[in-house]
């Protein structure tokens, strides 16, 4: 999977799925056309719960929106596990480019683990049994307001 860094809005990337972390007692920080992923929230469809995934679309972009828990409780290790629930959904789309939207105020190692998780995921074994699945996501973005580039680059 080839992995790259982005400052572009995530629906701006030409990625196919973006996928947006919401913590609880917060709302989404740059919502889709509509509101589509703040509607999510408000019908109960999309809860800020640790690993809670809905998924919508607007603006011809399929979003998948993650609940990330407590603030105080996210860590590496959560991202970690965020991530890779929202890829196995994404792969289930059949998503081909993923981007990440950073979660706001989070450090390096949020980022470098966003990454992992998405990459240790996507690994399949499958040197004596091919899969017959065909699914799966080539290209994984991570879209921040800063240059991320150092800590996704250490990731892989």
């Amino acid at each position: 999977m080839d992995v790259e860094a982005t400052t572009e809005n995530p629906a701006a990337t030409g990625a196919d799925t973006i996928v947006v972390g919401v913590f609880e007692g917060e709302d989404v920080a740059h919502d889709l056309a509509g509101r589509a992923l703040g509607a999510l929230l408000d019908s109960g469809e999309a809860q800020r719960e640790f690993k809670r995934l809905a998924v919508t679309h607007a603006d011809g972009v399929r979003a998948i929106l993650v609940g990330l828990g407590d603030r105080g409780k996210f860590d590496p290790e959560r991202a970690r596990v965020a991530a890779a629930v929202a890829h196995g959904r994404a792969r289930e789309l059949g998503t081909r480019t993923l981007c990440w939207e950073v979660p706001h105020h989070v450090g390096a190692d949020v980022v470098e683990a966003l990454v992992e998780g998405t990459l240790l995921h996507a690994y399949r074994f499958e040197r004596y049994k091919p899969s017959e699945d065909s699914r799966s996501v080539h290209r994984l973005l991570i879209s921040a307001h800063h240059d991320v580039s150092e800590p996704a680059r250490i990731a892989t």
